[in-house]
Order: C-alpha cells, then structure tokens, then sequence
C-alpha cells in the first residue's frame, strides 16, 4: 500500500490527521483517526487489525466489563458457594464499571469504584469495609484473567490491581520476661486445652 502514499498502512491527511488503510485477509478497511501524534495513531491501527483478524476468527471484539463478568459467570463452572461471592462482587461492580469497555479501564477507573464502594452517594447504600472493597476488587481482576486465558479480551488491562491498603492489626504479644508468670498462671487453671 505504498504506492498510495501508506507507509505501513498510515498516511498523514491534509489536515495533519492519520488516515489508515489495512487489509486482512478479503476485508479492506480505511478510515481516518481523531489524532495528529503518529505513536496514537500506530496504537490504534494495531487495535483496527487486532480488530479484524478476531472478527474473522468470529471472537467477540469490544467487550464491556459486564459482558466479561457475565462470561465469567455463564462459564467458570465455580462452586455455589464461591459464585454466590463472585454474584455479590459483581453487583457492585456492574453499576459503576459495567459500560466500560475493557480496553478503556485504567487503574483510575479502579479507584474510582474503590472510592464509590467506601462511600456510596446513595445513602440507602452500606459503605464497605477496606478488606471488602478488597474482595471486590479481587473478583474483577479473576473475571479479567479468565477472559484474557480464554482469549475473549486481547489483553488484561489490570495486571497490577490497585487494592485498598489495610491497617495492620495490634496482635498482642508476650515479652520473654513475662513467659513464666504466664505459663504458671496457665498451670493453675488447671485446663489442658488452654
């Protein structure tokens, strides 16, 4: 397509915009791209290819996080159990996350969910705990694993999930000079299991 003026299927427009132009395999497609930075517009050409090579191999091309989270469920084969959580963490999820396409959600996204399940704007809502905001989390990133293993997204865009960090807790703990006091007090209450 060189000899049209594409250079590796770009060329830039008269107005500084990039145009494309791909072929894969009998499906031509061009087009025009809302930018005038070369480096965005190589990402999204690899997108239109990504794009019409998993179209001809009839895989589903944009899906949205409900969608994934919906594949999860219809396919994992999980324990009652274990998708009764996965159903709970989802139903939080889908309200703020669940129109996202999956290629657009970012770890900003993420904290944005973070902060709507710390503190719901809807006051009948129940704010939830850091290690609960955690579970949640935790069930999106399994849902987008298994996807991207079965090869329904190209890629998992939260490899690095940003989890709520956790207060430690305040274990008690015994100092050595208070070893033997302890264990005689033990020895007098006369109880083994103690």
């Amino acid at each position: 397509m060189a000899a049209n003026g594409f250079k590796n299927g770009l060329r830039r427009t008269s107005k500084g915009y990039w145009e494309y132009k791909i072929r894969v395999g009998r499906v031509t497609k061009s087009g025009t791209f809302p930018t005038t930075r070369l480096e965005t517009a190589k990402c999204l050409l690899d997108q239109q290819r990504d794009d019409l090579l998993r179209e001809k191999e009839g895989i589903e091309v944009r899906m949205t996080v409900a969608e994934v989270l919906d594949y999860w469920v219809k396919t994992r084969g999980a324990r009652p159990q274990h998708l009764e959580r996965a159903q709970y963490a989802f139903a939080k999820i889908i309200p703020v996350l669940g129109d996202t396409p999956v290629r657009s959600l970012t770890a900003a996204g993420v904290v944005a969910l973070r902060k709507t399940l710390q503190d719901p704007a809807d006051l009948d809502q129940r704010p939830l705990s850091p290690s609960s905001v955690n579970i949640v989390l935790r069930y999106l990133g399994v849902a987008l694993s298994w996807a991207y293993r079965n090869h329904r997204i190209v890629a998992n865009p939260l490899r690095e999930m940003p989890y709520e960090t956790l207060a430690e807790d305040n274990r008690p703990f015994l100092v050595i000079d208070d070893v033997i006091p302890f264990l005689q007090q033990v020895d007098l209450t006369g109880n083994p299991h103690q």
